[in-house]
């Protein structure tokens, strides 16, 4: 069993990794935060797109935290309403959304699964 952590995942928002942090902790699984954001703030060139924070885990650990991040996920789907704003979508505008951004892939995936 290897001690190396690995990157899981990339994060331009803080807030958004210490969300996925809680799952880590609450389950006893280690992890690291790095912030590989560049220290240039914006008057010297320096943008949102430099920032970023990455969450490194044990490559043993990967599977179990997907399924934990869909466990929470699918509990997130039973909440959201019939009409909200991703169903107006058509599948390619949502392939395009996802294709742009990410984040948030999961909550889609789910909930077109659910409809």
């Amino acid at each position: 069993m290897s001690t190396e952590l690995s990157t899981y995942r990339k994060f331009i928002y803080k807030d958004d990794a210490l969300e996925l942090i809680k799952i880590h902790e609450e389950n006893h699984i280690t992890y690291e935060l790095a912030n590989n954001s560049s220290q240039l703030d914006s008057s010297f060139g320096g943008d949102i797109n430099t920032k970023q924070f990455e969450l490194k885990i044990l490559k043993e650990d990967f599977e179990q935290v997907e399924k934990l991040e869909e466990e929470l996920v699918k509990a997130d789907v039973e909440n959201v309403e019939e009409n909200y704003h991703l169903f107006d979508y058509s599948d390619e505008e949502l392939v395009e959304i996802i294709m742009k951004k990410k984040s948030g892939i999961n909550l889609i995936i789910y909930s077109l699964k659910k409809y």
